[in-house]
């Protein structure tokens, strides 16, 4: 009976050797320390890598939400003259924030919050400025497939997620629009590997639409976008 349970204790053992915990100011793994409270690495061949990291991101969207500038261009006067620009949202602005697990060299698994901006700002003269914004909110989960290139530090990346968009549109601060739903992306770039930082820009297409229901006739809200972006992971 000993022999088994001193037999399961060199398996734990085993296994457990395979994982090293470093703590913030007190690594176990030679010039290493953790950014949070702890940092998980993996041993893969005597070499040993990070499973963990923290990220945040911006996004430039590409979009355009046909029913938010409808509503846009018939809510202002008939008599405003434009001089420059356009009255249509044609752009949105996004902060992401990420956390990177790494169960393997290739894949990551990518929980993230993401919170996207469109305002849409138009300054008449001798009159009442006009201001709408569109906004989202949106959990959601990514997977992160690499194709390593090079030494192996660098990496092609294809990236498909799935998200739950919640989206409003407002007057100024009237709200005129909200709903929420399930959202698709899909991202593809490169993972640059510099020291314990790495950089990822990426380009890719998402899909975030939803219908306010209780809008006369149904409210469109197209947050569907082309995007141009860029995470930094620690």
């Amino acid at each position: 009976m000993y022999m088994k349970r001193f037999k399961s204790l060199i398996i734990i053992l085993c296994c457990a050797s395979q994982f090293t915990w470093a703590f913030e100011g007190n690594s176990t793994v030679p010039g290493e320390t953790g950014t949070a409270a702890f940092t998980l690495y993996q041993s893969d061949n005597g070499k040993k890598e990070r499973m963990v990291y923290a990220g945040v991101g911006i996004v430039l969207g590409v979009f355009s939400p046909r029913q938010v500038n409808d509503y846009i261009e018939d809510d202002l006067p008939s008599n405003i003259f434009l001089t420059m620009g356009t009255t249509d949202m044609i752009a949105n602005f996004n902060l992401r924030l990420s956390l990177t697990v790494r169960p393997h060299r290739v894949i990551d698994i990518v929980p993230f919050a993401e919170f996207g901006w469109a305002p849409k700002f138009i300054s008449v003269e001798y009159e009442d400025s006009y201001y709408y914004s569109f906004t989202k909110v949106a959990p959601g989960l990514a997977t992160r497939i690499h194709v390593p290139f090079g030494s192996g530090r660098h990496s092609l990346f294809f990236a498909p997620g799935v998200s739950y968009d919640i989206l409003s549109f407002k007057d100024d601060s009237r709200s005129v629009a909200k709903a929420a739903g399930l959202g698709l992306r899909f991202h593809a770039g490169f993972n640059l590997g510099l020291g314990k930082v790495l950089i990822q820009p990426f380009v890719g297409f998402e899909y975030a639409r939803a219908i306010d229901e209780e809008y006369y006739g149904g409210f469109e809200l197209s947050f569907s976008s082309f995007q141009l972006g860029v995470d930094f992971c620690f």
